[in-house]
């Protein structure tokens, strides 16, 4: 059996323990979004680490007033733009 991980993540309540959980991505998609100043942005959102909740000492899983488990996600925000040209600083020349 698996040596279980854990991390110390915040809670409601302050920090708590979580138990880190192996993951593969299934789909990542990304939301595409027109900016009023001619701006093209796609915000992507990249899971790092993904981890289940545990009780206080550690030994139980947390669960939601539904009845699901707690789950915590540490997060990457991928931004790409693709910005019109009048938005643009100058370029300098660096050449003498």
């Amino acid at each position: 059996m698996p040596e279980r991980r854990i991390s110390v993540v915040p809670g409601p309540d302050g920090e708590t323990v979580a138990e880190d959980l192996d993951f593969t991505v299934v789909e990542e998609g990304a939301g595409r979004y027109n900016l009023a100043d001619g701006t093209k942005l796609r915000a992507r959102l990249v899971a790092r680490k993904i981890s289940r909740v545990l009780t206080k000492d550690g030994k139980t899983i947390q669960y939601s007033t539904d009845g699901e488990p707690v789950y915590f996600v540490r997060y990457q925000v991928v931004l790409t733009a693709e910005v019109p040209e009048s938005l643009m600083k100058p370029h300098f020349s660096t050449e003498g």
